[in-house]
């Protein structure tokens, strides 16, 4: 996004200039220089994927609440895809305003480093807890 200055254009939430799917995502000739090179697809599927991020991470907080691990493993995860999602689109609707953008960025490490503690504190297997987890 940030490389081709995709967040310059577009910048409505959650249509894009009031298309659910744009026209334009095929414009490229070969096919795979699109999701590379054409903003249009580049920024709808970075919209699609943050979507499918938030909807999994839903779904992954339920599943380690149903299974008796901490709350905060779960719920600071799916916190962090939130503010993640919500600094995405406060990015796009203020027209990559630096700050907010550079925030968006750095949320992205952030997120990274919960995935890699969230990774490292699930158990293995559904009858071993955190605590019991081998060194």
């Amino acid at each position: 996004m940030a490389g081709l200055r995709a967040g310059l254009t577009y910048n409505t939430y959650p249509l894009m200039d009031g298309h659910w799917v744009p026209p334009g995502l095929q414009l490229l000739s070969p096919w795979w220089k699109n999701h590379l090179e054409n903003i249009t697809l580049v920024q709808f599927q970075h919209r699609m994927v943050a979507l499918l991020v938030w909807a999994a991470t839903c779904v992954l907080a339920l599943s380690v609440r149903r299974a008796g691990l901490p709350r905060l493993l779960g719920g600071g995860l799916l916190a962090a895809v939130c503010l993640q999602f919500m600094l995405g689109v406060a990015t796009l609707l203020s027209v990559v305003n630096l700050w907010i953008a550079s925030a968006h960025q750095l949320g992205a490490l952030l997120l990274f480093g919960i995935i890699l503690r969230f990774c490292y504190l699930c158990p293995l297997d559904a009858n071993q807890r955190p605590s019991e987890k081998q060194a």
